[in-house]
């Protein structure tokens, strides 16, 4: 950690490693905002002046049970964290790639039939010979050593050569990724776990993350497992996912305190504001849609409706939870996100008045006044839209700002 990147109110508990390289991190995650987060996030931990923790970790060669990871998430109730298991076909895939360079054997995919999948396993022999002009020839053997199967539906394994020392290799590995995870699925899942609690990225591609502590009764202490280490005050999910990750063998979890005027609240602040621009842009473009269709004199679908409510309401509450890094910055887009919350909500009741108008009777004159009264609200949001951009115009964030 450089000197010149971080403020002294930030407090590193762990400076024995560097920091890991960059991992992957799912795209598809829980996101656990809900409507009342506008009233936890109004107490702070001013005590101290720690406004959240900074956190990232290292893997390396992870070879643990599922069923202690599952019950390690589900010790700090986030057991819906846990990385989904792939299927059968794609497990078999990955234990044909760990395998595949320690045998030097190509796996290819033969097909799929009646529900099986089919891979050959092919070993090339290249050798090198001199002609009777002096000339090198080389020759390209490749031959199928075996062919392995497994059921798409209970992965069930069918070996065309069943004394292949190879293809037996590969079936060894495929069944123990039943019981196991790889440092790959516990790193997903811890990302699953802090973006559970609203963290934000501080890279692009993940593996450091801003975690907000807007309850500070809500916070425990952790120690991590090493000489003169620092205490900490964290959330009990954070504590609990590394005192696990730690608990494994060559891997670490560091945490860092995050005061409101360090260099990570400031990444972090610019990291969340990207995102919430991002989400914020995400509703706008659907209640353009909702226009348009209303237009035509149509009926938007009662969830879309639901959903884009939802969305603009976290959205709302996501910019109170991260205002002490988003500074004035949130206010505006707060302000434009229940611009258009409250306009969706006038969608909703409209759209219960021409539905009952149409099925009140079928007259021209019903039909026509139910056509009326769709364009007048899609011209009141599409002015409600042109306010909410109005109110909140795109922040291009500025390093130098």
């Amino acid at each position: 950690m450089s000197k010149n990147t971080e403020n002294t109110d930030a407090k590193t508990t762990k400076t024995a490693k560097k920091a890991p390289a960059k991992k992957r991190s799912r795209g598809k995650t829980k996101n656990a905002v809900t409507s009342n987060v506008a009233a936890v996030a109004s107490e702070r931990n001013d005590a101290t002046g720690v406004i959240g923790s900074k956190v990232w970790w290292d893997l390396i060669a992870v070879d643990g049970l599922h069923t202690d990871l599952h019950d390690a998430l589900k010790a700090i109730d986030c057991e819906d964290c846990i990385v989904k298991e792939p299927s059968p076909v794609a497990r078999m895939g990955e234990a044909m790639c760990r395998v595949r360079g320690k045998a030097k054997v190509d796996f290819k995919k033969a097909g799929s039939k009646g529900g099986w999948t089919t891979w050959s396993a092919v070993k090339t022999t290249r050798t090198t010979d001199d002609t009777a002009t002096g000339e090198h020839q080389r020759t390209v053997d490749p031959k199928v050593v075996s062919s392995i199967a497994v059921n798409e539906n209970d992965g069930t394994v069918s070996l065309a050569k069943t004394d292949c020392e190879i293809a037996a290799v590969v079936v060894a590995e495929y069944e123990r990724m039943k019981t196991h995870f790889t440092s790959l699925d516990l790193s997903y899942s811890i990302v699953n776990v802090v973006e559970k609690l609203n963290g934000a990225r501080l890279r692009y591609y993940g593996g450091m993350y801003y975690v907000p502590q807007p309850d500070a009764d809500a916070l425990v202490d952790y120690t991590p497992p090493w000489p003169d280490a620092v205490s900490v005050r964290v959330l009990p999910q954070i504590a609990g996912i590394a005192a696990f990750v730690e608990s494994l063998d060559a891997c670490s979890f560091y945490i860092e305190e995050v005061g409101p005027t360090s260099a990570t609240a400031r990444a972090a602040g610019n990291a969340a504001m990207r995102s919430l621009d991002g989400q914020f842009n995400d509703v706008l473009s659907s209640v353009e849609t909702f226009v348009t269709t209303m237009k035509t004199g149509d009926l938007v679908h009662g969830r879309s409706l639901t959903s884009r409510v939802k969305a603009a309401q976290q959205l709302r509450g996501r910019c109170d939870l991260y205002r002490e890094i988003l500074n004035d910055r949130g206010k505006s887009l707060s302000t434009a996100a229940e611009i258009v919350s409250n306009a969706m909500k006038e969608i909703v009741s409209a759209s219960v008045e021409v539905r009952e108008l149409r099925n009140a009777s079928g007259s021209d004159r019903a039909q026509s006044l139910a056509n009326e009264m769709l364009k007048e609200i899609a011209e009141k949001t599409r002015d409600a839209v042109k306010a909410a951009r109005a109110e909140h115009e795109p922040q291009i964030i500025d390093e130098k700002n």
